[in-house]
């Protein structure tokens, strides 16, 4: 190994794990001890680190504060040291670490897990995003073998807390609600539309719909389906409204109908 890989790979790994063999490769400078200079480097890589965070958890910053969000996030750094070429990776398992964190609330938690959730639907593969005219071209009595292809960026999440009515008062500067659990969790579709990040709440019909066509059924095998929580003549009305609606912000990218 060359002397500057081997420069570069101490440093490196000074910088993110904490090895002090590099120590012993660098001058002193003026005043500033080997030590000294290593460790600026060392402090602004982690302030980089904590910048990302707050960025991606605004919402948990909002609500932890500066200095105890700093605190778990350099916990966070210790943990979890950045092991992948792309930065925007770094916090993939702060979910993880917080389950275990000693001053997490569940809250905290869910906040995390829904804002790492946005940051997906932001970073997700483009797509086609059909409107409610693709859905009118659709033959009324082809509707039954119609199967749909959801944007690469939808995702569902179930969540205990109100922490997306939180999120979104802080994102408005309005009064932010208190912190609410509930016995039951309440599912919520995440995707992107014209570059933004959104999310609406879906009920236990609406979260069995989208799961069914994300397994490849089609709308007859969904209208059956929905006969088990509510009467056969408001099952059709109910699925179409939902798929209106669905195809109204820009969620679905493929129909495919099937004879």
């Amino acid at each position: 190994m060359s002397h500057l890989r081997e420069l570069q790979e101490n440093f490196q790994s000074y910088i993110i794990e904490g090895n002090p063999a590099v120590i012993n490769q660098i001058s002193d400078f003026e005043r500033l001890s080997a030590q000294q200079r290593a460790d600026l480097y060392k402090t602004s890589y982690q302030l980089r680190l904590l910048e990302i965070m707050e960025n991606d958890f605004s919402g948990l910053y909002a609500m932890m504060g500066k200095e105890a969000f700093e605190k778990m996030g350099r916990a966070y750094i210790d943990s979890y040291p950045s092991n992948h070429f792309n930065i925007l990776y770094f916090d993939r398992h702060f979910s993880k670490f917080l389950s275990t964190y000693e001053f997490a609330k569940p809250i905290y938690i869910e906040m995390a897990d829904f804002e790492w959730l946005l940051g997906q639907a932001l970073m997700a593969a483009d797509a086609p995003q059909l409107t409610v005219n693709d859905l009118a071209k659709v033959p009324p009595e082809q509707w039954g073998g119609m199967r749909l292809t959801f944007h690469p960026s939808t995702r569902l999440i179930d969540l205990f807390t109100n922490a997306p009515e939180i999120w979104k008062a802080q994102s408005a500067n309005e009064p932010v609600p208190k912190v609410s659990y509930h016995r039951t969790a309440t599912t919520w579709l995440v995707w992107r539309y014209d570059l933004h990040a959104y999310f609406l709440s879906l009920n236990a019909h609406q979260a069995w719909m989208f799961t069914a066509f994300q397994a490849g059924h089609d709308f007859e095998y969904i209208c059956n389906g929905l006969t088990e929580w509510m009467a056969e003549e408001e099952v059709a009305q109910f699925a179409a409204l939902t798929l209106r609606d669905w195809f109204s912000e820009g969620i679905i990218s493929e129909i495919a109908l099937v004879a």
